[in-house]
């Protein structure tokens, strides 16, 4: 990034400029949020709220499928545990989303769950951007009613005089609302989709096979890793195993680029490039050597 003051304009004393809050942002989620398929589709961290010895714990959320049937027989899926001793309205947050959240014109959104029993679940979207440009969704209750199976819910918020284009920066889910357990819990969800879209529309693995390889070296690397193939390529994520993003660079779109892993815990990482709209254009794995 280069920023010019008074551009083309010699100064005749000493100026003084000031810039503050700069951010370079992926563009918004506006269909397939997640079907936590991989790294790259995993959201990161969620906090646990008024959740009996989980409360203010972040962690990552992605399982392997507990059941491959029915509606959803993707591999992988979020999980969410509930534990004794918490309040009814337990669950968690994520306000480190990988992109803010933009509802369009439809209000609606859907997710896959899976339960052992009946139960009321909320979604809320919360904390718009800019501030105070569109209300929270609130606690909105979704019916679940065929335990041990997945169930598509819907969560309806077109009476709630949202903004058509409203942006939000924190998802919140309560998965049994208005119950406290008495043994641990652990539901499930996946393809969380805006709208009247669907992540279930393209197959898994269908985004993997379209995105372009990055080209690296040395691979397994030590402290500097070689992008040969980065032109038209403005950004680079990277991630752990974990799905969280531990490293960011940003780029003028130039073919090799140069990437310092020195600081990286030793393991294997993805890398994700974007274009100068925030698209992920193209990845690769790589591993850091100890």
């Amino acid at each position: 990034m280069t920023i010019f003051f008074n551009v083309a304009q010699l100064p005749t004393e000493n100026d003084v400029y000031y810039i503050d809050d700069i951010e370079l942002r992926r563009a918004p989620y506006t269909s397939c949020i997640s079907n936590f398929e991989t790294a790259l589709d995993n959201l990161g961290g969620w906090q646990y709220f008024a959740n009996g010895s989980l409360d203010g714990q972040k962690l990552a959320n992605v399982v392997d499928n507990p059941s491959k049937s029915g509606i959803n027989t993707s591999n992988k899926v979020a999980e969410f545990i509930e534990r004794p001793g918490g309040e009814p309205y337990a669950g968690y947050f994520n306000d480190a989303l990988p992109a803010t959240i933009s509802m369009g014109t439809n209000k609606k959104v859907t997710m896959k769950v899976l339960m052992d029993h009946e139960a009321d679940v909320v979604l809320k979207l919360e904390r718009s951007f800019p501030a105070n440009t569109a209300p929270n969704t609130g606690d909105t209750k979704v019916k679940y009613t065929t335990p041990n199976q997945w169930q598509e819910l819907t969560w309806d918020f077109t009476t709630l005089n949202i903004p058509n284009g409203a942006v939000y920066t924190t998802l919140s889910i309560i998965m049994d609302f208005g119950t406290v357990p008495t043994t641990e819990k652990r539901y499930y969800f996946d393809d969380l989709s805006i709208g009247d879209k669907s992540c279930s529309a393209v197959p898994v693995g269908v985004r993997d096979l379209a995105l372009a390889n990055l080209k690296v070296y040395p691979n397994p690397v030590s402290s500097e890793l070689i992008i040969e193939n980065g032109s038209e390529l403005y950004g680079y994520d990277v991630f752990n195993a974990l799905g969280q993003k531990v490293y960011s660079l940003r780029t003028s779109g130039q073919s090799n680029v140069n990437l310092n892993t020195s600081n990286l815990e030793h393991g294997m990482y993805i890398l994700a490039g974007y274009d100068k709209n925030g698209l992920m254009k193209a990845k690769t794995k790589f591993v850091k050597r100890s």
